[in-house]
């Protein structure tokens, strides 16, 4: 091939930098997709074509790679860019009766260049449905700490209503070590995790040669063009929020990726202080939006009906069940069914 400085050879452009978590939109998110799990029928081609679309953009296109097989699946391919690990596809098995599954981690995310698009790829596989769904969100100049979420449970900004979930804290003897608080049960539909992501990076491999020349992470100034939008930020100042979704008891919808900073607003009223900006989408399990549906259709009735129905009731000389037997259907509103009725009063069928 010819030099690229040679004459009438092509400029060689560098590869598009990869910033997690942005996006084609006009306004850029303020949180990243940190991790997703999404279920499908098994088809390999249209995964295949998936992924050619989610991971479009960088510097070269997913190779695969057979791996043993997990999660109670036979087979697992390993999702490659350069060799580097990006996700892995995980089908067969007869308990599996023809699903597959596709999960891309933190480090698969950090590949994605245009988020936009790779929701509209996930969203085309067949039978596709949202297992799970991580959004993260840094803070790099001291606003949020670890003592202000544990003073934040306190206060009783996670709740919603009812009652308060517990927090679980994670923490080292080594003060130069990463602490963690958990808000929330592991495996239920939403769990919040933040933790001091500055410290966790010093620890790790990345830091790895810098930790032979420092003991600890304060007072070290870093610069990184996908981080702090490029500004210098002290590492130990660098502290992480995030939302992990799973579709236990409500599902998680379609378009938690291109809204995700209005999911991460609305799942608890701490998140929404953290994200003013953001408009606050709160997850609504079927059975509550049914019993907000028959909560909304009962007072339309009383409302439109009521007093015709006092008459009735005096009519009937008082007699409530000799009123209802006169007045109520023999099925059930379709409408109602449609909106999660059935669910919000415990029944199975109609």
């Amino acid at each position: 091939a010819t030099a690229p400085e040679a004459p009438g050879a092509v400029p060689c452009s560098p590869p598009p930098k990869v910033i997690r978590g942005t996006s084609s939109l006009g306004n850029s998110p303020r949180t990243k997709v940190d991790y997703l799990t999404i279920s499908c029928d098994e088809d390999g081609i249209a995964i295949s074509d998936c992924l050619a679309e989610v991971f479009a953009g960088a510097p070269v296109p997913p190779e695969y790679e057979l791996g043993p097989g997990k999660r109670h699946f036979e087979k697992c391919r390993n999702v490659l860019i350069g060799g580097v690990p990006v996700g892995f596809v995980l089908t067969g098995g007869e308990t599996q009766r023809g699903r597959a599954c596709v999960d891309i981690p933190g480090g698969g995310c950090g590949f994605v260049q245009d988020w936009e698009r790779a929701e509209d790829a996930f969203l085309a596989l067949p039978g596709r449905s949202w297992r799970r769904g991580d959004i993260a969100a840094d803070f790099f100049r001291g606003e949020l700490t670890h003592e202000r979420v544990k003073q934040a449970h306190a206060d009783g900004k996670f709740g919603r209503g009812g009652r308060e979930p517990t927090l679980t804290e994670i923490i080292s003897t080594d003060t130069d070590k990463a602490r963690t608080i958990y808000i929330g049960q592991r495996g239920g539909d939403a769990l919040g995790r933040f933790y001091e992501k500055g410290k966790k990076e010093f620890v790790g491999a990345a830091f790895a040669a810098l930790r032979r020349l420092l003991d600890s992470p304060e007072g070290l100034t870093v610069t990184d063009s996908a981080l702090n939008g490029g500004e210098a930020f002290d590492l130990a100042n660098w502290y992480r929020a995030e939302l992990e979704l799973r579709s236990k008891n409500r599902p998680i919808p379609d378009d938690w990726i291109t809204r995700r900073d209005e999911y991460f607003a609305g799942a608890y009223p701490f998140l929404a202080e953290l994200l003013p900006e953001a408009e606050a989408r709160i997850l609504v399990r079927p059975r509550d939006r049914g019993i907000l549906a028959i909560e909304t259709a009962l007072e339309c009735v009383k409302r439109q009906w009521g007093n015709t129905l006092f008459t009735g009731l005096a009519y009937c000389q008082g007699d409530y069940v000799g009123l209802c037997m006169r007045i109520i259907g023999t099925r059930h509103s379709q409408r109602l069914i449609e909106a999660g009725a059935l669910l919000a009063i415990g029944e199975g069928s109609v």
